[in-house]
C-alpha cells in the first residue's frame, strides 16, 4: 500500500498536470482569439455547402466558432448590409485582403 507521501506527491503531479493543461489552453484561446481579430474587415469568399459562393467582409466569430459575422454579403439572390453565417454550412473560406503581419 502507498504512504500518504508518496499519494500527496501522484495526486500533486496530476494537479500540476492539469494546471498546465489549463494554462496551455488559456494560451492557445488567446492565440486565436487575437489572430480572428486581425483579420477583422478582410474580404472573404465563402463556399457553403449548397456550392454557392458568396463574398463579404468578415467581421468575427461567436464565442463558439458557431457562427461567423459578415458585413456587406453578397451571395446569388441578393446583397445583405450584415449577416451570420453558421459554420456548419460553409465548406470553406478564403480571406482575400487578410491584414496578417508576420515577425
Amino acid at each position: 500500500m502507498a504512504s500518504l507521501t508518496e499519494s500527496n506527491a501522484a495526486s500533486q503531479k496530476v494537479v500540476n498536470s492539469d494546471d498546465e493543461r489549463v494554462k496551455a489552453r488559456a494560451f492557445l484561446r488567446e492565440r486565436f482569439l487575437r489572430s480572428t481579430s486581425g483579420l477583422v474587415g478582410s474580404q472573404c469568399k465563402i463556399t457553403t455547402k449548397e456550392k454557392s459562393v458568396i463574398t463579404a467582409h468578415y467581421h468575427g466569430m461567436d464565442m463558439h466558432g458557431q457562427d461567423i459575422f459578415v458585413k456587406n454579403l453578397t451571395t446569388p439572390m441578393g446583397q445583405l448590409r450584415y449577416a451570420l453565417v453558421r459554420t456548419i454550412d460553409v465548406v470553406n473560406m478564403n480571406l482575400i485582403n487578410a491584414n496578417v503581419c508576420q515577425k
